[in-house]
């Protein structure tokens, strides 16, 4: 039996060496002494263990941290865990230590005053990480860096949030609204252009109120620009999207429109063959709905559509008699941007 007890003994001495050296305590079977810093250095595989509380103040006093000590700070604006990396605390609820981002935000938003008005703000307030912030809005707000965007027509927006250590946090939640008032009608100003249709649910499309091109090419004529050839209500701007990807070439019809801001507006796009006949139809020389005679200011000419006929031809339309018909993408005719709402 004392035999047994020796052996025993011996053994947990081999795989359990504690040893304690200016009150730090290792437990290991290396037999190793601790780490000086650390008031206890463990090495095992098969259990976790619970750092050192201690607040801001005594763990920035520590003097020369070894690589990798841990402790749980228990004040300040980021408590909680943190690693020494060498050269600095790194938070460890946060990218920088590799280890995951901790953060979010509340919003509080400010909306619209008037049906159609573009007046609204929103405010994010950022809830974890490490200052400085920084910001950036999309959509109408897009370009917008501070926590506070301005000039917001209703809708819903998304902020992302970076703080100093590159963590992010996006939402995506912001909804600005506005007070109901009279039911829109075509030819009604609205949204940084003049309305010409309307879908029944709420939306629609609108023409900028002028031209932004009198003399525009279609573009990468004997190209074919895959996705392009859609000529229905609705898809213009899929094709506009496929036309910049597609042809390079700058200052074409549907790149003048992609990269056109108006009125607070960045999400213009060349109109499809049918969307174009409509907008002459409603808002220009077809006067269909007797609101008056050419209501939106075009031109009696040739008007690009987005809708591709063929590598070397697309659709255009001309304002004075409403022909359509395709040409070569290399003919020069004029542009008006369209938008949805």
């Amino acid at each position: 039996m004392q035999k047994g007890i020796i052996i025993l003994t011996i053994l947990l001495g081999y795989l359990l060496t504690i040893s304690a050296q200016n009150e730090g305590v290792g437990i290991n079977n290396t037999g190793n002494a601790p780490a000086s810093t650390a008031i206890l250095d463990l090495n095992t595989t098969a259990k976790g263990f619970l750092m050192p509380r201690m607040t801001e103040v005594q763990k920035n006093a520590i003097i020369n941290p070894d690589d990798w000590l841990m402790i749980i700070q228990t004040d300040g604006t980021e408590p909680g865990p943190y690693i020494f990396d060498g050269s600095d605390w790194q938070y460890m609820l946060c990218c920088s230590s590799g280890l995951g981002c901790q953060m979010s935000s509340t919003t509080s938003v400010t909306d619209v005053t008037t049906n159609g008005g573009s007046d609204g703000t929103a405010t994010t307030n950022p809830v974890g990480g490490t200052i400085p912030y920084s910001y950036q809005w999309n959509g109408i707000a897009s370009g917008q860096s501070t926590a506070t965007a301005t000039g917001l027509v209703a809708g819903t927006y998304c902020v992302t949030v970076t703080d100093n250590n590159n963590c992010t946090f996006t939402d995506c939640g912001i909804t600005i609204t506005e007070p109901s008032g009279a039911p829109l009608s075509i030819g009604d100003t609205h949204q940084g252009g003049i309305i010409f249709y309307l879908d029944g649910n709420g939306g629609g499309l609108i023409a900028a109120p002028t031209d932004q091109s009198t003399s525009a090419e279609w573009g990468c004529y004997n190209t074919t620009i895959s996705g392009a050839d859609g000529t229905a209500i609705g898809t213009g701007a899929q094709n506009t999207i496929d036309i910049e990807a597609g042809c390079t070439t700058a200052n074409t019809a549907a790149d003048t429109c992609a990269n056109l801001t108006l009125g607070g507006y960045s999400d213009w796009f060349l109109p499809s063959k049918d969307e174009l006949n409509l907008m002459r139809q409603n808002i220009g020389h077809g006067d269909a709905l007797g609101l008056g005679n050419n209501i939106g200011g075009f031109d009696s000419y040739y008007y690009w559509s987005s809708s591709e006929f063929s590598n070397y031809n697309a659709w255009r339309q001309r304002f004075s008699d409403g022909f359509q018909g395709n040409d070569g993408k290399f003919a020069t005719y004029s542009v008006r941007a369209v938008r949805a709402f």
